[in-house]
């Protein structure tokens, strides 16, 4: 259905507004740092967004006091989370860098997650697709604060369809 209305607003049949998703991101060209000198997240950092999915036509820049971003790209990046600034850092993860975080950079969505699967070799593909999975729920749940302990945001639904389409870690 969602993408039938993705569809439906690129052929001018629908108010891109219809299909914008709300989120919390740092925007990575407006010059507020993401952490503070102590690591903190600064909550300056992450402000409230209206996106719309691979949107290249004319947006309104501001909806209900939201500013509102088409993007024309979507990007996934795993990463080792002790040395990524813009991401939030779970608060109790034992020293292991967990977090996830999103950054636009001009239309362009960047999401971050660790990935912990360096020392869990035959479980690579199923820690990766996990990884991957997180992306909507990160997107629903980030408030722009920080993240108290280390809670799941694993799509089962779509770790499977991963796993099923056969992920492959070299």
């Amino acid at each position: 259905t969602y993408m039938q209305m993705l569809a439906e607003v690129q052929q001018g049949k629908r108010n891109p507004l219809d299909v914008a998703i709300p989120i919390y991101a740092n925007d990575l060209k407006d010059g507020i740092p993401y952490q503070n000198a102590d690591k903190s997240v600064n909550p300056a950092a992450q402000k409230k967004y209206l996106v719309i999915p691979w949107y290249k036509g004319e947006v309104q820049s501001m909806a209900d006091g939201v500013e509102v971003r088409a993007l024309s790209e979507i990007n996934i990046a795993l990463v080792n989370g002790k040395k990524v600034k813009n991401i939030t850092l779970f608060k109790e993860d034992g020293g292991l860098g967990k977090a996830m975080g999103i950054s636009l950079d001009g239309n362009v969505l960047n999401f971050y997650n660790t990935i912990l699967w360096i020392d869990n070799i035959p479980n690579r593909p199923g820690n990766t697709a996990g990884a991957i999975s997180c992306f909507r729920i990160w997107m629903i749940k980030n408030n722009g604060k920080s993240i108290a302990g280390s809670p799941v945001f694993s799509d089962v639904t779509l770790m499977k369809l991963l796993l099923g389409g056969g992920v492959i870690v070299e």
